[in-house]
C-alpha cells in the first residue's frame, strides 16, 4: 500500500532505513502475551552510527486528518488517531524506548509527528489489554463465547457499534458483526 511508496520516497531522500516491519509483543507477569504486533521499521539517524536506531510507524490518512495534526497533543483529539498514539506507546514500551517518529501521509505528502513515552498512559493500556485477556482466558470454552463464536460465523449481529468503536480491541482482534443501530 501507500507505506511502501513513502518508503521508497523516504529512501530516495537519503533516510536510511534498517529495519521494516519489526515485530513486537508484549507479556505480562504470568509470561502472556498481551499486546503484539509490528512496527514499520527504524531509522538509522546517520550513515557511522548503527546504535542509535528510531522508531518509526507511518500512517496514511484524509486530508482533513493531514491537515489537523501539527504534533503529539493533536493525537489525542479524536478517537481515530488517539488510536495511532495509543499504538505507539505500545511500541515504545515494548522496545524500551523515550520517544519515536509517527509518519502522518496523505498522497505522499508527509509530516513528522514526535511522540514520546507517556508512562502513565503506557501502564493503562498494558492494564487494559491483561483485563482484556484475563476476561477472554474466563470466558474460554463457556456458553459466552461460545455463542459470539456461533453469532459471529452465523454473521448475526450482536454488538452495538457504537459501543464497540471505543474498544482498542475492536476491528483488531475482535470483528463482531454490529447492530445497525
Amino acid at each position: 500500500g501507500m507505506e511502501r511508496i513513502i518508503l521508497q520516497d523516504m529512501r530516495g531522500e537519503g533516510w536510511i532505513v534498517v529495519q521494516e516491519q519489526v515485530p513486537w509483543q508484549i507479556r505480562d507477569k504470568k509470561g502472556r502475551v498481551v499486546l503484539s504486533g509490528r512496527m514499520e521499521g527504524k531509522i538509522q539517524p546517520s550513515e557511522k552510527d548503527h546504535r542509535a536506531l528510531v522508531s518509526f510507524e507511518i500512517k496514511d490518512t484524509s486530508q482533513y486528518v493531514f491537515e489537523r495534526i501539527e504534533n503529539e497533543d493533536d493525537l489525542r483529539v479524536d478517537q481515530w488517531t488517539r488510536k495511532w498514539w495509543r499504538q505507539c506507546q505500545a511500541y515504545m514500551l515494548a522496545h524500551a524506548e523515550e520517544w519515536m517518529l509517527l509518519f502522518i501521509t496523505h498522497r505522499r505528502r508527509r509530516k513528522h509527528v514526535i511522540v514520546r513515552l507517556d508512562f502513565g498512559a503506557a501502564e493503562e493500556i498494558l492494564q487494559r489489554a491483561e483485563q482484556a485477556i484475563d476476561v477472554q482466558e474466563l470466558l474460554r470454552g463457556h456458553v459466552v463465547d461460545a455463542l459470539s463464536r456461533e453469532l459471529t460465523e452465523l454473521e448475526i449481529p450482536f454488538a452495538k457499534p457504537k459501543e464497540c468503536s471505543r474498544c482498542d480491541f475492536y476491528q483488531r482482534v475482535c470483528f463482531p458483526p454490529t447492530l445497525a443501530e
